[in-house]
């Protein structure tokens, strides 16, 4: 007879104390899982950071997992010589780890923008009462096919048991509230799959950890890469730098926001060939210039990433209009335009050495 189920868990297998720590749990040890930061862990597995971290102390202290730090970032991982670490892989990849099984799956298809599971594995998930689920749906927004998502999905039916449904939607079905599957849908339990960012095996950790990250929270969106679409971006960048300068004199305020404009012109360039974009809204500004700091660190030197906060910052107080009339004077100006045109080419000789290999 239990006398008391709030008491914690024994200190020689220290798991199972609450349902955060077994979503955590679900997701360090799925099958191919990869060291994570205590932020993508927590938005990985659906709770608090704070949670996530105070969860990972004591997981550490028990030797569950490891830890190890690559740069200014800690990744955590599960330790897989646990003599029960496979089967303990094994009931959570059947049960809680089920999103990090369709997150490692979609990783690799094209066109997923989104994807959420649904139906009664997500109502079992987020706690309601019923029968064990008999299949497990899978909701995909985006452009990918039917077809690659099967195929994709298929593996994870032999690891847990049971059939894996995969649906696609387009984003304007998706945001259409009149679609009567959508409502219904919309209407349900649905749990989040996090769409881990690709790195390619030739890129720093700490710059693959930052993008998956990002992804992750959504500051950032996988697309489909696209070099062509990106040289357009870079030529229009130029066109930006040579109007810029042709207006100093007239319009000192229209001279700065073309510099800024054309600086992140050719950063998203650079995202968009290496397939993504900045979310919308606020915060966009932002993760463009962090993508700078960390994915061009190599391209960019020291004193122009610097510099681009610098221009952000003229680019806000060009809206104060005469303010800032009598701020951006000839030197600054000339200055603003070198820093821009510098971004570009660096870019632009990022791309064309990316595109001959």
């Amino acid at each position: 007879m239990i006398e008391n189920v709030s008491e914690e868990a024994p200190a020689l297998v220290p798991l199972f104390r609450s349902e955060q720590q077994m979503r955590l749990l679900g997701v360090l040890f799925a099958p191919v899982a990869e060291p994570l930061s205590i932020g993508e862990l927590a938005v990985r597995a659906g709770v608090a950071q704070s949670t996530a971290s105070r969860e990972v102390a004591r997981l550490l202290e028990h030797g569950v997992v490891l830890d190890r730090t690559v740069g200014r970032t800690r990744l955590v991982s599960a330790n897989r010589a646990l003599p029960w670490a496979a089967d303990l892989q094994a009931m959570l990849a059947k049960t809680i780890g089920v999103p990090s099984l369709v997150s490692s799956a979609l990783a690799h298809v094209g066109g997923v923008d989104e994807a959420w599971l649904y139906g009664s594995w997500a109502a079992r998930y987020e706690g309601e009462a019923g029968p064990p689920p008999a299949d497990i749906d899978v909701l995909v927004i985006g452009t990918a096919s039917l077809r690659s998502l099967r195929t994709a999905l298929r593996p994870i039916e032999a690891k847990v048991g049971v059939e894996v449904n995969p649906v696609v939607l387009g984003r304007a079905q998706w945001e259409n509230g009149d679609d009567a599957f959508v409502s219904t849908v919309r209407g349900g339990p649905l749990v989040r799959v996090p769409i881990a960012a690709v790195a390619s095996s030739s890129m720093p950790t700490d710059v693959a950890h930052w993008l998956a990250e990002a992804v992750t929270t959504r500051d950032l969106d996988r697309i489909a890469a696209d070099m062509s679409a990106a040289g357009t971006r870079v030529n229009d960048a130029r066109a930006v730098v040579k109007a810029a300068r042709s207006i100093t004199d007239v319009s000192p305020t229209l001279a700065i926001a073309g510099c800024h404009d054309a600086s992140r012109k050719a950063i998203t360039a650079h995202m968009v060939a290496s397939g993504y974009r900045p979310r919308k809204g606020d915060g966009a500004h932002r993760i463009v210039l962090e993508y700078a700091r960390v994915v061009l660190a190599s391209v960019l030197i020291q004193d122009d990433l610097d510099a681009l906060d610098g221009l952000r910052r003229d680019r806000a107080d060009a809206e104060y209009g005469d303010f800032a009339q009598r701020r951006f004077d000839a030197e600054h100006l000339t200055a603003a335009a070198d820093l821009a045109e510098r971004v570009v080419n660096a870019v632009a000789s990022a791309l064309a050495g990316r595109s001959r290999r």
